[in-house]
């Protein structure tokens, strides 16, 4: 008589490899038209095992709930092709008239591949000093702007703010790779440092989410951590 095999206690190991396609949700662009997303700046990056819930669902990253995203691991352990995944699950799901980026590519220049999407308003690398202060620059009034805008409307968020007035001012996300490499590079341009704090501290409800790389959490100053 022949065994019956017993259910598995776990589900099957996760994939050595996925693409994008395979777990995001059926929403965003089609190929033709921008279907809506449900939730906002709700990135889809992965697949996450639950085993002890027998379940495996999208790994998703909440940057519109929870503001910003640092990503920490030895070289060679993935920060940039997260980062890749991140930017192609915005371009994805979100139009560019929703959502813009600016990628301060200060690793391994693997960012420049993004330069041509719609929704990319700059790669800057770090041997670009003038760009990126005119980035800087940009970034500094837009926080200033966007600040008296949701004041004067009463609102304390961007989602708010586009409900209620039916604007379509876009997020931005600054992605910055290697934020030791960018903060050497800044040297003693003291601006460009507190950028990166600015951005940190008061960018989450003004609609600018920022997303670093570092080898570790020791290499974030502290008003930025």
């Amino acid at each position: 008589i022949a065994a019956k095999r017993l259910p598995m206690l776990w589900l099957p190991p996760l994939p050595a490899s996925l693409t994008l396609e395979e777990v995001r949700p059926n929403e965003g662009w089609d190929g033709s038209i921008w279907r809506p997303a449900t939730s906002w700046l709700s990135l889809v990056v992965g697949l996450l095992d639950r085993p002890r819930e027998r379940v495996q669902s999208p790994y998703l990253v909440p940057l519109g709930r929870e503001g910003h995203l640092a990503i920490y691991s030895a070289p060679g352990y993935g920060k940039t092709t997260a980062l890749h995944s991140l930017i192609t699950s915005v371009a994805l799901t979100y139009a560019p008239d929703d959502v813009h980026m600016y990628l301060l590519d200060f690793g391994g220049r693997l960012l420049k591949v993004f330069e041509r999407l719609p929704h990319v308003g700059a790669v800057v690398t770090a041997d670009e000093t003038e760009r990126l202060e005119r980035l800087a620059l940009f970034l500094r009034r837009n926080l200033e702007e966007r600040r008296d805008l949701l004041g004067a409307s009463g609102v304390n968020n961007l989602p708010a703010y586009r409900e209620s007035t039916g604007s379509k001012l876009p997020a931005l996300v600054v992605v910055l790779d290697n934020y030791a490499n960018y903060i050497e590079a800044a040297g003693e341009n003291e601006s460009l440092i507190t950028l990166i704090t600015r951005l940190a501290q008061d960018g989450t409800n003004l609609g600018i989410h920022l997303v670093l790389t570092a080898n570790n959490s020791a290499t974030i100053r502290f008003a930025v951590s």
